[in-house]
């Protein structure tokens, strides 16, 4: 059965999400960026189709959504994160979930 791509559909909606996680840290839209080539890559050796791909390339560009909830002295600091901080960042999977 031959689905439509729904990543064309959805686009401006992926963007727009992740234009706001960009506005928090700029470095999200980098490390996304690659994670997206990575999946994209290991899908295609995979031998996944063009319908699954579009989902892997949709949940690549969300893995870290929920840096969007961190606070900005833990996202943003640049120095090495306390153990408690270190256990706020990770909380980012749960909050984006």
């Amino acid at each position: 059965m031959n689905h439509p791509s729904i990543y064309p559909r959805i686009f401006g909606s992926v963007e727009s999400l992740l234009s706001a996680l960009e506005l928090r840290d700029p470095y999200s839209r980098f490390h996304c960026d690659r994670a997206v080539r990575l999946a994209m890559e290991l899908g295609d050796a995979c031998g996944i189709v063009d319908s699954d791909l579009d989902h892997l390339r949709i949940s690549a560009r969300f893995h870290d959504i929920g840096k969007i909830g961190i606070p900005d002295d833990v996202l943003l600091k640049p120095a090495r994160l306390t153990d408690n901080e270190w256990e706020t960042m990770k909380s980012h999977s749960e909050l984006g979930e």
